[in-house]
């Protein structure tokens, strides 16, 4: 029987008893079965949704905008609880999991793009509060911890699991409550978000637009020195001075590791430079060429150094110009 009207190959046809099929062109495009299951691309589907292509084909396209999501949602008479929700376009936005356990299907977790996944190197990082407003030039500063306690549940109190002291910017020399070195800020938005390379987890912050700094207290990472104990090699440990936030070579107990020490540096720490040294990077496949001046002493002979990518051998050579 074809329910057509007006086109002998296209319209609604009655396959058998309680099974209808949609026909384009004289060839079966939907179904739906006596239990109700609809079947795109197969005739015995299983179950609700059945959908089978080639290898060729993608088994589904939502069209849209963006920047919004694509929410599968499994429902029953009572509720709606949705499982999967899925970004297109922008890398940005990844792969989410949503849950309806708060308003509007709030975000569990989400898989985002591949901009911050090689950043997986194991450091013992913390949210803290500072006890004075800290802008982005604290990058790389050293903070002591002051006695108190501000955790992200707005307790005061130190726990088992969670005890995130109150910071303040190292100011003396040897300081034995040194915690660690800010790293960065966190955004102001109602959200914090934990993530681990791509994989991020989004949590409701206790207090909306709280702007926590990120210490890091143990792991690997940059530091800002002074000279106040003269220049610093490879192998030396890093004590806090009375230059604001800064660390220095730690001379008081010499190659001992200490209650006042901050870290252990890895690489020479010259101060007395005679020439200006700049430093190219440059991938032989792009045009663009990263260049910084490592120190503002201007003299009449300049040194360049060109860390050159070779795609052949895969590895960086230095090149010296002057």
């Amino acid at each position: 029987i074809n329910l057509a009207i007006g086109d002998s190959d296209t319209g609604f046809n009655w396959v058998s008893d309680g099974t209808l099929a949609l026909v384009a062109n004289a060839s079966e495009r939907l179904r739906v079965n006596t239990s109700g299951n609809f079947g795109i691309g197969i005739i015995d589907q299983k179950c609700r949704l059945h959908i089978k292509s080639s290898a060729s084909h993608s088994s589904g396209n939502i069209g849209g905008n963006a920047s919004s999501k694509a929410q599968l949602i499994l429902s029953n008479s009572s509720n709606d609880s949705v499982a999967l929700a899925m970004h297109t376009g922008s890398t940005a936005l990844g792969f989410h999991f949503d849950d309806n356990a708060y308003t509007n299907f709030s975000e569990k977790a989400y898989i985002r793009g591949d901009s911050d996944v090689n950043q997986l190197d194991f450091t013992g990082q913390h949210r803290n509060i500072l006890n004075k407003n800290i802008d982005q030039n604290s990058i790389g500063l050293i903070v002591c911890s002051t006695g108190k306690y501000v955790n992200l549940d707005n307790s005061v109190q130190s726990k088992i699991n969670e005890s995130l002291p109150l910071c303040s910017l190292a100011s003396t020399d040897n300081d034995i409550k040194v915690f660690g070195v800010i790293s960065n800020k966190e955004d102001i938005n109602d959200n914090r978000e934990y993530g681990h390379g791509a994989f991020i987890t989004p949590y409701e912050k206790q207090n909306k637009n709280e702007q926590r700094m990120f210490i890091n207290s143990l792991g690997e990472g940059g530091i800002w020195v002074c000279n106040k104990n003269g220049t610093l090699v490879n192998g030396d440990y890093i004590s806090s001075s009375s230059v604001v936030g800064y660390g220095q070579k730690q001379i008081l107990n010499l190659n001992t590791l200490m209650n006042h020490t901050v870290a252990k540096i890895t690489c020479d720490c010259d101060f007395n430079l005679t020439k200006v040294v700049k430093q190219k990077v440059k991938v032989l496949t792009s045009t663009e060429t990263f260049e910084k001046i490592v120190t503002e002493e201007v003299q009449e002979t300049v040194t360049e150094t060109e860390i050159v990518y070779d795609e052949t051998s895969g590895q960086y050579r230095e090149q010296e110009t002057t």
